[in-house]
């Protein structure tokens, strides 16, 4: 449970420190140092909803996988 609670605060860092201000630079307009509006923020959501696609996607991958080893299936009927 530790190496997972650390692994989030580790990813929550990267994405708030590293991705969305990136993302969100690379949208502004040449020679402006500030960006406004929408195309400034949309990049920076579809990132994020793109992450958010790709967890979904491995948890249900990871749940196939272990379908058949859930602590549910092991009790003695």
């Amino acid at each position: 449970m530790g190496s997972q609670l650390a692994c989030q605060a580790l990813a929550s860092f990267a994405i708030s420190v590293e991705l969305i201000p990136t993302v969100y630079r690379r949208a502004e307009l040449p020679g402006e140092t500030v960006c406004h509006g929408v195309d400034c923020f949309l990049d920076s959501f579809l990132s994020l909803a793109a992450l958010n696609v790709v967890g979904f996607v491995c948890s249900i991958i990871l749940w196939r996988r272990n379908i058949d080893s859930l602590p549910v299936n092991r009790l003695p009927s």
